[in-house]
């Protein structure tokens, strides 16, 4: 979703645009820059919010592409591979590269390329490209959710075409659609879906055509559902997001909860100035051999030149 950053005569210029085959690379492989970034740009020895450490952070960049931009949410596989999906289409692929102590230092082996549709042509339309949520089954099968034409496609692990997938029968708005996917971890047909603006979340599952209305979330003023993770221990947690034009700001929260009572916050971590902060739009949790969770939080910078794409790294430890 569009931040108010982006309602500028150029932005909306470049959201207007049709994706083209020609701003990916041709064999998929690009070279990036990566910068390091700090949590706490005022205190660059700062290291820690609440029970949230920070194991690093980067600015992404490429000369080779325009659309190294726009990225609604991402997945990390395996601990390492590193999938995000954009709202242009774009599906980024890289290997993450971490330290003796595991801080995220940089991106390896990384793929850009197009989404395709059921009809397994390019999806090169704004109106049909703009994917939002990310998720993946058990199997390596991936849910994509898409806005402005709503809609779940499933993109098979053995390949070939997606196909559609139940999603709930809500009448959402154009630009106010199913920003949050996450996979069910004890039903390998089942997925969760979350409405960003209303905060309501449906269990839907691959075998059965409706999708049920499980809860809604208690949202802050002006804070809205962006992405979402299921958790070991029956927990799932919750990135929220707002922009404040007054000081021209973001904040994120980042919600832990029990599935048992999803209004009960059992930990939270919070971005506002003076730490970083951005259009952070992306989550995902990595299982740590010690029991906690590795968070990692992408930037949707809406194409915009005053914003980044940023990605970000937290441990937590229950």
């Amino acid at each position: 979703m569009l931040s108010p950053l982006s309602l500028t005569a150029w932005a909306f210029a470049a959201e207007s645009r049709a994706v083209s085959q020609v701003d990916f690379p041709e064999n998929g492989q690009l070279q990036i820059q990566t910068q390091a970034v700090l949590l706490n740009p005022t205190h660059p020895t700062q290291t820690q919010v609440g029970e949230f450490v920070y194991k690093g952070g980067l600015r992404l960049s490429s000369e080779q592409t325009h659309q190294l931009h726009g990225f609604s949410d991402i997945d990390v596989l395996m601990g390492k591979h590193l999938i995000a999906v954009g709202d242009r289409g774009a599906l980024l692929k890289a290997e993450l590269v971490l330290d003796q102590m595991q801080m995220l230092r940089g991106l390896d082996a990384v793929e850009l390329s197009p989404l395709k549709g059921e009809d397994g042509q390019l999806l090169l339309a704004k109106e049909s490209s703009d994917a939002e949520g990310l998720a993946h089954l058990n199997k390596g099968d991936r849910l994509i959710s898409f806005e402005e034409e709503h809609r779940i496609l499933i993109y098979p692990a053995a390949g070939g075409p997606p196909r559609p997938v139940p999603f709930p029968r809500f009448l959402f708005e154009p630009n106010q659609g199913m920003e949050a996917l996450t996979a069910d971890l004890q039903d390998p047909q089942s997925y969760w879906v979350g409405a960003e603006f209303t905060g309501d979340v449906w269990q839907c599952w691959l075998n059965n055509p409706t999708c049920h209305k499980h809860h809604t979330l208690s949202l802050p003023p002006d804070l809205f559902l962006v992405a979402m993770r299921q958790l070991p221990q029956n927990r799932t947690a919750y990135l929220l997001r707002g922009y404040f034009p007054e000081r021209k700001s973001n904040q994120i929260l980042l919600r832990i909860v029990d599935n048992k009572a999803p209004d009960q916050i059992l930990a939270q971590l919070e971005l506002a100035p003076p730490l970083i902060e951005d259009n952070f739009e992306g989550l995902a949790a990595v299982p740590l051999p010690s029991g906690g969770t590795r968070f990692y939080l992408i930037s949707d910078d809406n194409f915009n030149p005053e914003q980044e794409t940023l990605l970000l790294a937290f441990d937590w430890q229950p």
